[in-house]
């Protein structure tokens, strides 16, 4: 934003009411915060029981002794109120190593990412094996390097790239129809003339 309109909004803020939409913004950011994080908490809490219902040999007794022949599923529904398909997302966010949860919070508040457990997991997913030494903030920042490399790419719709008399020419054409080129007009169009006669006269 130019300074200009910085202080124009500046001189607007109590018109605007941005005082208290700023003090609003904050709070959900706060909640959705408190969210993530208990539900961080939460997972553990699920893992260790479905470690208990998998292997506790007396709690299996238990069961049977009660009648009791529950499915996993039936169990996490029973014990928890949830169904299987939140308990795993769940219970994969909460045993991410701690520098993955640091790094992907930091990542998701320099690029407006939703801080949530199913970013967390998408997030770790993509940084995997965290090498020795790591920090969470240089594992954000290659992070947001590569979100940025694969935005590019997918804009991109169509690339070409010709050697021609000894000149390279270039271009790359984005979804929304521009064109972004080092090469002049005439050495493009040359360029796909010459690729046009190939394809007739050898396809």
């Amino acid at each position: 934003m130019l300074q200009i309109e910085q202080n124009f909004i500046n001189a607007q803020k109590d018109a605007l009411n941005l005082t208290e939409y700023n003090k609003l913004s904050r709070s959900i950011e706060t909640a959705q915060k408190k969210k993530f994080y208990t539900s961080l908490k939460l997972g553990a809490i699920i893992a260790q029981g479905i470690e208990k219902f998998k292997k506790d040999v007396n709690f299996k007794e238990d069961m049977n002794a009660n009648g009791i022949t529950w499915t996993l599923e039936e169990f996490m529904n029973a014990a928890y109120g949830i169904n299987k398909s939140f308990a795993y997302k769940v219970v994969k966010a909460a045993k991410h190593e701690q520098i993955i949860v640091d790094a992907f919070e930091i990542f998701a508040n320099e690029n407006k990412v939703s801080l949530s457990i199913e970013e967390l997991n998408k997030f770790a997913k993509n940084v995997g094996k965290v090498d020795e030494g790591a920090t969470a903030e240089g594992i954000a920042e290659e992070a947001a390097e590569e979100a940025a490399e694969e935005e590019v790419s997918a804009k991109v719709l169509y690339t070409f790239v010709c050697k021609l008399d000894g000149h390279e020419c270039n271009v790359n054409v984005k979804n929304d129809g521009s064109i972004n080129t080092s090469s002049t007009k005439e050495s493009l169009l040359l360029s796909l003339r010459v690729l046009s006669d190939l394809i007739q006269n050898n396809l």
